[in-house]
């Protein structure tokens, strides 16, 4: 079943996956891929049509239900990926979502990066390469949502060394897998740097 609901999502069959997965909910309660898949789903159909009437915050939520439930797994991979899958659904609603409630807006953003961290406690930045590209894409992602969100409570000098890091991650995942998602956000870090840069030569 399990297979069943990763299979359906990654061939766009969103429905199919989020029906598996809720039937795996209900059968195997404390089995956390099943809540797991649920919220990828939903995250992934967003994504690709927004006809999902389910919001990214209760994806979010069912996430870190699944990241509950895989305290007591020993498989590392699957809770840093979860962690890694979280952090990147808060990012993205900060960047694509509609609140304008700065106080809102910078929870999410501590909470995405509290996932980063206990990412890192799993398993070390060091070990990343070369099978985890998307664990430096996530971390340059919500970095330069940082950067745009936060910017006013940070020095310039704070500000150049984040996006320099952040070059540095997103420099790293394209290395691993050349992918348009990541040569995107590339290019927006470049520009972002380029205009600090500007900025401090006036």
């Amino acid at each position: 079943m399990y297979v069943l609901c990763w299979s359906a999502r990654r061939f766009g069959l969103f429905g199919e996956a989020e029906e598996f997965a809720i039937e795996g909910i209900k059968k195997f309660a404390t089995d956390p891929r099943f809540h797991h898949g649920w919220a990828l789903s939903v995250f992934a159909r967003r994504l690709k049509d927004q006809s999902s009437t389910h919001s990214l915050d209760e994806a979010v939520a069912v996430s870190e239900r699944a990241l509950d439930l895989y305290k007591s797994e020993a498989n590392r991979e699957q809770v840093a990926g979860c962690h890694n899958n979280t952090a990147y659904m808060l990012a993205y609603e900060v960047r694509h979502g509609t609140s304008t409630d700065q106080e809102q807006v910078l929870e999410k953003l501590a909470r995405a990066r509290q996932h980063i961290e206990s990412l890192k406690e799993i398993l070390e930045k060091k070990e990343w390469k070369p099978d985890h590209p998307q664990f430096f894409h996530t971390e340059a992602f919500l970095a330069h949502q940082e950067v745009q969100k936060k910017f006013r409570q940070m020095s310039a000098e704070e500000i150049k060394a984040k996006l320099l890091s952040t070059k540095d991650d997103i420099s790293e995942a394209l290395n691993l897998f050349d992918c348009e998602l990541y040569d995107q956000l590339k290019k927006e870090v470049d520009n972002s740097y380029q205009r600090l840069v500007r900025a401090h030569e006036r």
